[in-house]
């Protein structure tokens, strides 16, 4: 995922390229954690892997990830020892159109409405990709509105495994195998923007409107940037109580102007898709 370039003089859009391999050629076995490389080496922070190591501590002692009744895939909140969730993990074959997907209004779409089977633009069960992708897209062009988010493997019995993985581990014949997909960090104190902005109305002074209208706007730099086809009031999110500071929702910190409301982007699985969504060749655009 090469940074964004510009070369002197050129006053037209930075092109961006969005790579699988560059996501996974750095993995590492050890730790789980998928090294992400952009320019100069990023890696995740202290935070984000010493999350993961209290997820997995606590899948070792019987606290294991719990299903997300929303959407259309298996997505798991993930928990420390004390049960507070810490992170969402995405797995690869989980994703709407995954061969394990719990959610069972997609596998009928996929099994007998192969016409209606997704946007064309989006390569199947590449979401967990996306979703890295842009976190590393917005940390690097400091927007700060994604949640830091890595490839990682994750192993639990909550996840969905076909029967005969799951008899060969109730027999003790064989472990479960690792699920390879995105694990984000999870932010408190967010509302989905349907809720938020209800409740806000006529309560934000001046300078909140000002800070809520700048992440918005940075939000909306991040979707065009990554082409995102998928976002609404649900995974639009904000966190505007005036009685606490919000901390930013990804690396670098939030820039002092988004302090008292704040916008973050969530549900980024359905980016960089190949090629540009339908609208834009109509219109004739060309996304960065």
């Amino acid at each position: 995922l090469p940074i964004p370039t510009m070369d002197d003089g050129e006053e037209e859009g930075v092109e961006l390229h969005v790579e699988a391999e560059g996501l996974l050629n750095s993995f590492n076995s050890t730790s789980g954690v998928n090294s992400v490389v952009v320019g100069d080496q990023v890696r995740p922070s202290a935070e984000f892997e010493e999350a993961l190591a209290q997820v997995r501590r606590a899948i070792e002692v019987g606290i294991p990830p719990v299903l997300i009744p929303q959407g259309s895939s298996g997505s798991y909140f993930c928990r420390n020892v004390d049960g507070d969730i810490i992170g969402v993990f995405k797995p690869k074959d989980e994703e709407p159109y995954g061969d394990f997907n719990p959610k069972y209004g997609k596998w009928i779409q996929r099994t007998f409405c192969r016409c209606c089977f997704g946007r064309s633009c989006l390569l199947t069960n590449q979401g967990y990709l996306s979703e890295a992708a842009a976190s590393v897209v917005s940390r690097r062009l400091g927007l700060c509105v994604v949640p830091e988010t890595a490839v990682v493997r994750l192993r639990s019995e909550a996840f969905n495994y076909s029967y005969i993985r799951r008899e060969l581990y109730r027999k003790m014949v064989a472990q479960l195998p690792e699920k390879l997909g995105s694990f984000q960090l999870f932010v408190k104190g967010y509302e989905g923007a349907d809720v938020a902005l209800t409740a806000m109305q006529g309560q934000l002074s001046e300078q909140q409107e000002e800070d809520l209208h700048r992440g918005f706007e940075r939000m909306v730099v991040l979707d065009y940037i990554i082409r995102n086809t998928d976002r609404g009031p649900d995974n639009w999110l904000i966190n505007w109580r005036p009685s606490k500071k919000p901390e930013a929702s990804g690396r670098p910190p939030t820039p002092p102007a988004a302090c008292p409301a704040a916008a973050g982007a969530g549900s980024l699985g359905s980016g960089s898709p190949t090629p540009p969504p339908a609208l834009d060749r109509e219109l004739g655009v060309s996304p960065p």
